[in-house]
């Protein structure tokens, strides 16, 4: 008798062990952290996160910059993919063959 008779044969026991086996995993794998979260994580809007020559940076200015300067670089980014893009298609005659 192999092991994938065996298997077969026990077809109704493996499954219930596989299935005690997933979660006893998932109960031991999941953080209890995310189950029940204790802390907040990030700054507040209004609160100071930096000092730089006597100014304070809170973190709602250091945000709104930040999600500016990404739009920036998105717009910018577009730009040339379109360009780039536009060099090598095939109704423009600009490639070669």
């Amino acid at each position: 008798m192999t092991m994938l008779d065996r298997m077969r044969r026990h077809r109704g026991w493996l499954k219930w062990s596989l299935g005690l086996v997933a979660v006893t995993m998932v109960i031991f794998f999941i953080p209890q952290d995310y189950l029940r979260p204790t802390t907040t994580v990030g700054a507040a809007p209004s609160e100071t996160i930096a000092e730089v020559e006597g100014r304070s940076l809170t973190a709602g200015d250091f945000q709104q910059r930040y999600l500016q300067q990404v739009s920036l670089l998105e717009i910018a980014d577009g730009q040339r993919m379109a360009v780039h893009f536009g060099d090598g298609l095939a109704g423009s005659g600009t490639h070669r063959r």
